[in-house]
């Protein structure tokens, strides 16, 4: 229902952004299944209508708080977003960046949550890490075809993490500190 009623109909629903993102929070914050699966699709489908840098940002920024919020169906759902979310590249950036890419200073603060949460989610936490610090690799080619969105990417495509066009990315360096830090 939630698909058919936004999707390509931003432009007019960009009124009702602030109540869709409420809508996405309560039914995430539900320990329904259901309605904690249909937050985490609902979150999804308005970063992808909703290409402005700030509403994306405010969308990830709701996310991040319900990873700090404590609730394991909070937590988990929003894990299962942010990896959603990590693994759709844009077929506009000829780089192959992920689209979370302008958004890795506000994720790396998912390190600091790191020790509170279960040995998958950590697994978790790395790939939406790895995936949206790095780039992917023969983007031209998989996106030849109509699709806007690569939605699967096996990690033989992904390249680039340390440094991107010259940038170099510290968010590696992030990870490399908490590990050391953690095996001691």
């Amino acid at each position: 229902i939630f698909n058919d009623a936004i999707e390509g109909h931003s432009s007019t629903l960009s009124g009702l952004f602030s109540s869709l993102k409420c809508l996405s929070d309560q039914l995430l914050c539900s320990n329904i299944e259901i309605l904690n699966i249909s937050g985490r699709n609902l979150y999804a489908l308005l970063f992808m209508e909703f290409s402005e840098c700030e509403k994306r940002q405010e969308i990830v920024g709701e996310i991040l708080f319900h990873i700090g919020s404590g609730s394991i169906d909070e937590i988990e759902g929003a894990i299962k977003v942010l990896s959603s979310l990590s693994k759709r590249f844009d077929r506009e950036s000829k780089e192959g960046y992920s689209l979370l890419r302008p958004f890795v200073t506000m994720l790396k603060g998912l390190i600091q949550y790191l020790t509170q949460f279960a040995d998958h989610q950590i697994r978790a936490v790395f790939d939406i890490l790895m995936m949206a610090g790095s780039r992917m690799m023969g983007t031209s080619e998989l996106l030849a075809g109509n699709e806007s969105i690569v939605e699967r990417v096996t990690s033989s495509q992904i390249i680039g993490f340390e440094e991107c066009n010259g940038e170099k990315n510290d968010c590696l360096d992030d990870l490399h500190i908490f590990i050391r830090k953690n095996l001691n």
